[in-house]
């Protein structure tokens, strides 16, 4: 059931950013690029729901990463950071990883389009964040708790970009 929600809602979104055939692979993933941002949808049957994740940034091997790891800890809490999402580093690769997941038995085109837009723009506000606290030695100044929630992440000011 949940597979034959979500192709809908891919075909649905494929056609309004002009992929007429999006559809999950194999691994039942679909993997897109939004200028810099890399988007990656895939199904979870078991309680079908689908993840929303993106590569944010990988850290230099040499990087002191408290500052940052301070940083993501206090946008996750509550997710007063994060728009319901989650900011996780993975310890060996050093890759930073916005994740969410949302159930898709209510889902409609519109509003997984809209979350799908969201979470691009928040994508897009964390590898700054995340660029600029490794390149500038530390968490941007006034914005060390990550600075966005739902209405930032949600502003579509530039719209959605593929």
């Amino acid at each position: 059931m949940s597979l034959n929600v979500l192709s809908g809602l891919l075909s649905d979104f494929g056609a309004s950013i002009g992929i007429a055939d999006l559809s999950l692979d194999d691994e039942g993933r679909v993997n897109l690029m939004f200028d810099d941002i890399p988007l990656s949808i895939e199904l979870d049957e078991g309680d079908e729901s689908v993840s929303i994740y993106s590569l944010i940034d990988r850290l230099p091997p040499t990087f002191d990463c408290s500052p940052l790891y301070a940083m993501l800890l206090n946008a996750n809490y509550i997710h007063q950071g994060t728009d319901g999402a989650t900011l996780g580093v993975d310890e060996k690769t050093r890759n930073v990883v916005l994740i969410r997941r949302e159930k898709l038995m209510q889902m409609r085109a519109a509003e997984f389009e809209a979350d799908i837009e969201r979470f691009i723009n928040l994508a897009e506000h964390w590898k700054r964040l995340v660029y600029q606290a490794y390149n500038e030695g530390g968490a941007p100044a006034g914005e060390m708790d990550g600075g966005v929630g739902a209405d930032e992440a949600s502003d579509s000011r530039f719209g959605m970009r593929v």
